[in-house]
């Protein structure tokens, strides 16, 4: 059978060559962005979608029937909206929140979280434990560490499997990186 994962941040550094190297592996992918991103590929389904849109984000998973979700939708780094630190927790905070639940409910197997390095605020030079403090120190930071937060609370609390990857800079994702995003996910 085959299995159904659904992307967010579609259109973005990580999200679109994810979906692409997901696709080409035979998975049945659902694309969400803001707006649609147009994929040319027979394992994708695009659909515009806020992460703010809780019916919007109920009726997609519900639907996909999905066995896994890739969050990769957000305001992404922090020089993004700086000025507008309410709007990065609305969409980073609330719209996670949105996709646990939904994940929750509608019984999705697997949850993986694209935080940041910016969780960690800062740091000594060279390679960072993964149980190194989180001490953010911008909104954006912050948005991420309250995000991974939120899925160890619906990892105990409710039973949902998920992880998160705390991502550095992204110029560009080799396939390398794609198969280890998808061994991660464990859908594979």
């Amino acid at each position: 059978m085959t299995k159904t994962v659904v992307v967010t941040g579609a259109g973005g550094l990580i999200g679109r060559p994810l979906i692409w190297a997901l696709a080409d592996r035979g998975f049945k992918v659902i694309a969400l962005d803001r707006d649609v991103v147009e994929f040319s590929h027979r394992n994708v389904q695009s659909y515009a979608a806020e992460l703010t849109d809780i019916p919007r984000a109920h009726a997609i998973l519900k639907s996909s029937n999905a066995d896994a979700l890739v969050h990769c939708g957000a305001i992404s780094g922090p020089m993004v909206s700086n000025d507008n630190p309410f709007w990065i927790c609305e969409t980073n905070i609330r719209g996670t929140a949105n996709l646990l639940e939904a994940a929750r409910i509608h019984e999705v197997q697997r949850f993986i979280y694209c935080s940041s390095i910016a969780a960690y605020g800062p740091t000594a030079e060279g390679p960072i434990p993964e149980e190194y403090p989180l001490f953010p120190t911008n909104v954006y930071g912050a948005s991420k560490a309250a995000s991974e937060h939120l899925l160890a609370g619906y990892r105990y609390q409710h039973g949902l499997e998920g992880l998160a990857l705390r991502i550095g800079w992204s110029m560009a994702l080799d396939d390398g990186l794609h198969a280890r995003f998808v061994k991660a996910s464990r859908v594979d």
